[in-house]
């Protein structure tokens, strides 16, 4: 039984924070918005994401799911909070259109190689690893600030919302212009026969 739970346990993480993504959003497009559960969801679902890869790694239960599944249940509950937040004026349309970009980039170019024959592994940078990191706590100041303030006016009035945003944009280009010499270094690489 034990054995059981400890195979399953990491994917199953991993498929609630997939599945939380949505409720997140549903909370945050209600007339009025739900922050507040949407936060406390978003803190567990950060929480699982943690979790799913100690676990794997602790349990020995890493999988090839495990290692596609992960960085999609990140980019479902990221990209839709960005895109949620960004209608109710948190975000700017250039910063969005940078991280939609940057993660649209990256998954045509994976798709690109492997057509050519190239092998590409499936594993975020050190870099990227940080980038994620700078977005989730942007998104968690974001839904703080609105669970707490009873809404987001004037959550760009302060230094700290700024800094985030600063902060995150320059780990989207600089993890994105990794990603990017990565593939370039893979392409140099003879396609496998």
């Amino acid at each position: 039984m034990l054995r059981t739970v400890a195979r399953v346990l990491p994917n199953g993480l991993t498929l609630f924070r997939l599945l939380a993504g949505p409720c997140i959003l549903g909370f945050l497009c209600s007339s009025p918005p739900l922050f507040r559960p949407a936060a406390w969801l978003f803190v567990l679902a950060g929480i699982s994401d943690f979790l799913d890869g100690f676990l794997a790694r602790r349990l020995g239960q890493e999988t090839a799911l495990g290692a596609w599944l992960d960085p999609v249940a990140d980019k479902v509950l990221l990209v839709g909070l960005f895109f949620a937040l960004s209608w109710q004026g948190v975000f700017p349309l250039w910063f969005i259109m940078l991280v939609i970009g940057r993660d649209a980039a990256i998954v045509s170019g994976v798709l690109w190689l492997r057509h050519q024959g190239r092998t590409v592994p499936v594993r975020p940078t050190a870099i990227s690893k940080i980038n994620t990191a700078f977005q989730m706590l942007l998104l968690l100041f974001a839904l703080a600030w609105g669970a707490w303030k009873g809404g987001v006016e004037g959550l760009g009035e302060g230094n700290t919302f700024y800094s985030l945003l600063i902060l995150t944009t320059a780990t989207t280009i600089l993890s994105g212009l990794v990603y990017a010499y990565e593939g370039w270094r893979l392409w140099k690489v003879p396609p496998h026969s």
